[in-house]
């Protein structure tokens, strides 16, 4: 979180806004430091669930995910912030130590627990009983996100809402839902824009084909309008 970030968050928050501010970090004491000097906002705390997330992507165990959990639930709590969690990846992680996450949270006073399709690949069963069990474990709200990568955000979020989730986001993009995952791997970026290449070169040809052929239709015309002028002067 740069200063211009913390600068606008607590501005935000110094509005007297009806709607809570809240700002999304890392399980980091770093990450809950600047966000408690953002004034009085939630701090909400993005927690790896899946071993995708935890393992390849942070290169870290279950225990480090939980011991750096509740230490920053401590720090914000510490210093007067209402806290949150969210369960990155839930939709590809095992349920039992997203049940392990859940209860921990809740017991150190953590207001929501939000359960996040990630990438989007959740269906209506699947969220509606995790949601269900969820509510059977622990006793704070529950929240649900949910991605249109395979065009169920809203669908996800109507089943959520009806097995008992208390707050629902959508994340929904115009854009192809690939395009966002392939900027998340240098590598399948890089062959993307190398496949995109020959059509990029393809489409600059045409450009200047059809920029060529109207400045030879400009010049004809021209031509055509100066030879009738000239004729047209000489029959008068």
């Amino acid at each position: 979180m740069g200063i211009n970030e913390r600068i606008f968050i607590r501005k935000i928050a110094e509005m007297g806004l009806k709607a809570k501010i809240s700002t999304w970090n890392r399980i980091l004491v770093s990450d809950v430091q600047w966000a408690a000097s953002c004034g009085n906002v939630i701090i909400h705390l993005s927690v790896p669930a899946s071993e995708l997330q935890i393992k390849r992507k942070l290169n870290k165990e279950r225990k480090w995910v939980l011991d750096n959990m509740l230490r920053c639930i401590d720090l914000a709590r510490i210093k007067g912030h209402e806290v949150t969690i969210g369960l990155e990846d839930a939709s590809r992680a095992e349920f039992n130590f997203i049940s392990e996450i859940a209860d921990a949270a809740c017991k150190n006073d953590v207001s929501m627990i939000r359960y996040a399709d990630t990438v989007g690949v959740l269906y209506r069963k699947k969220i509606s009983e995790d949601i269900k069990k969820l509510k059977e474990i622990v006793n704070c709200d529950i929240g649900i996100h949910t991605h249109n990568d395979l065009g169920m955000a809203v669908a996800n979020a109507i089943a959520a809402a009806q097995a008992g989730a208390a707050f629902v986001d959508v994340y929904y993009r115009l854009s192809p839902a690939l395009a966002e995952h392939v900027n998340h791997s240098p590598l399948l970026a890089s062959l993307v824009r190398l496949l995109l290449l020959p059509v990029l070169i393809l489409s600059v040809v045409v450009l200047f084909s059809i920029a060529v052929m109207l400045m030879v239709l400009l010049f004809f015309a021209g031509l055509v309008a100066f030879v009738w002028v000239r004729r047209s002067r000489a029959s008068s």
